[in-house]
């Protein structure tokens, strides 16, 4: 594990001891790498090209167990690391014991079990240890902004499983057709008041359904129940 002090500034900072410390905007984003040495170079040397917002690279290390004791001292905005599928499970040990919430970027085979397992995890970027420097960069970028990245090859992994826990989802929980115009209403964010009168049902029925609608669905509120409806096919944005 490289010393912070010796961390490598890729732009201007107010890092302490850094011998490139100058006053910069608050866009310089504090980054814990962690993978093969090889491997940080490459990453640090693609980062390197990216001129805006400023990255710092602030710890730096070979060994996963190393994660969570860095990500608790620095507190980075975000972490990448690289590593083999047999390394999945200590990474999400890694993960659960830290306390410091932090989107992270995942370099790995990325195979089907791989990239199902990183994003339960809850990881937000996978990219394929193929994939080419500007995905890297996109791959930064994009969870930074606080969205998801899946590389092409990633993707094409994820597609099939995503489909098939869909039409599982969709088997398990029959709705009646009545339950179905509901759900229909609700995605259409009319009030209870309005379903009554759309429907020719009393409010008290209305609210009955609502709350079998919910007991089904796992959902706590109307936009639970709309999430469930988009993401099982029953309505379409």
């Amino acid at each position: 594990m490289k010393d912070p002090c010796n961390a490598t500034c890729m732009h201007p900072c107010l890092k302490p001891n850094c011998e490139n410390s100058m006053l910069v905007t608050d866009e310089c984003i504090q980054v814990l790498l962690c993978g093969a040495p090889v491997v940080r170079e490459g990453i640090k040397t693609v980062l390197q090209k990216q001129k805006r917002p400023a990255i710092t690279i602030v710890a730096e290390t070979d060994d996963p167990k190393e994660l969570q004791p860095l990500i608790k001292k620095h507190k980075p905005r975000m972490a990448i690391a690289e590593l083999p599928a047999s390394e999945t499970n200590l990474l999400k040990q890694q993960l659960n014991r830290s306390s410091v919430p932090m989107p992270l970027v995942v370099l790995t085979e990325s195979n089907r079990h791989t990239a199902l397992t990183l994003l339960n995890m809850g990881v937000k970027g996978i990219v394929h240890r193929t994939s080419t420097p500007a995905e890297i960069v996109d791959a930064v970028m994009t969870v930074l902004s606080g969205e998801h990245y899946y590389c092409s090859h990633t993707a094409k992994q994820l597609l099939p499983a995503i489909m098939k826990e869909r039409n599982e989802s969709h088997k398990k929980i029959h709705m009646s057709d009545m339950e179905k115009k509901i759900i229909q209403l609700i995605c259409e964010q009319k009030s209870t008041r309005e379903i009554s009168s759309i429907l020719g049902l009393a409010r008290r029925t209305v609210d009955d359904y609502r709350s079998r609608i919910a007991n089904k669905t796992g959902a706590v509120n109307g936009v639970g129940i709309a999430l469930w409806a988009v993401r099982n096919g029953l309505f379409q944005l």
